[in-house]
């Protein structure tokens, strides 16, 4: 696993083309719960922050055990990290990211009591990223299994890098 500022940014970019991302915690009973949940930001680090109301479930799991792990998936990109969550209460954080759409379960706007940030500070991760020409492989080799009775090969192409992110960056 290796870091660089390189390998850092395009990660970021990844995750800055999805809007939603699996979040995985641990439960009271050890087991993973995951959910999806709406990405309100995500900074340069790869910081990912997620609002979320002070009542919520999600709060106690990481009362006890606040590591966490993100999937994120798509037609031609995904990623995985592992890292910790932690919440934060900063008006002027709330501010800059307030989102009208949140008004629904947050009907005081951005000043509404249970308005919480969740920050998700990843400490590793990983990231995939296919070319559109892999979707034309793929529909050859199926086409071919059908038509001649071939198993389908089709190699993972594309491009994996495992990060570790410097926890200084946060």
């Amino acid at each position: 696993m290796h870091s660089t500022t390189a390998n850092l940014r395009q990660l970021v970019d990844v995750i800055r083309d999805f809007d939603v991302a699996m979040l995985t915690t641990i439960d009271a009973g050890r087991r993973f719960h995951a959910r999806p949940m709406h990405i309100a930001d995500v900074a340069g680090d790869a910081t990912i922050t997620f609002v979320i109301s002070i009542d919520n479930e999600l709060v106690g799991e990481f009362t006890d055990d606040n590591r966490a792990g993100i999937t994120l998936q798509g037609t031609h990109a995904f990623a995985t990290l592992s890292g910790i969550v932690c919440l934060d209460e900063d008006g002027t954080r709330i501010d800059a990211l307030w989102s009208e759409r949140w008004r629904a379960q947050f009907r005081d706007g951005p000043r509404d009591p249970a308005l919480r940030l969740l920050d998700f500070r990843p400490e590793v991760g990983a990231y995939w990223i296919d070319g559109p020409e892999r979707g034309l492989e793929e529909f050859v080799a199926a086409g071919r299994s059908i038509i001649f009775g071939e198993t389908a090969n089709v190699a993972t192409g594309g491009k994996h890098v495992a990060i570790e992110i410097d926890a200084a960056d946060h």
